[in-house]
Parts: structure tokens; C-alpha cells; sequence
């Protein structure tokens, strides 16, 4: 699965995810989200990193 594909995926799944150039980056509330958006690209045949930023909250 390609980077846009597995974009798509993510905001299908309410994840927000943004692709900058090569670089795809999702958006969490919580680090504790990232096992489950890693379980996510296992199943989607997703092999390519991700990074991972949180929200910040005001």
C-alpha cells in the first residue's frame, strides 16, 4: 500500500494524518494511540514508516 493510500485509510478510520513531500505524519491526542495505528498499517499492508505528533492543547 502507498503513503496516499494508507492516508486515505487513516482519515477513513477519523485518524487526522497529513503527507508533507515523502514524510506522513498522524496526528494523536495520545502516544497510547500509536500501537493501534501501527496494528492499522499491518493490516493494510502499509510497510513505510510514520511519524507521530501530538495535539496540543491550549
Amino acid at each position: 500500500m502507498r503513503k496516499e493510500e494508507f492516508l486515505k485509510e487513516l482519515n477513513n478510520y477519523g485518524y487526522e494524518a497529513e503527507l508533507t513531500g515523502s514524510v506522513l505524519t498522524v496526528v494523536v491526542d495520545s502516544v497510547a494511540e500509536v500501537p493501534s495505528i501501527r496494528s492499522l498499517a499491518r493490516s493494510c499492508g502499509y510497510n513505510y514508516s510514520f511519524g507521530v505528533r501530538t495535539k496540543h492543547n491550549k
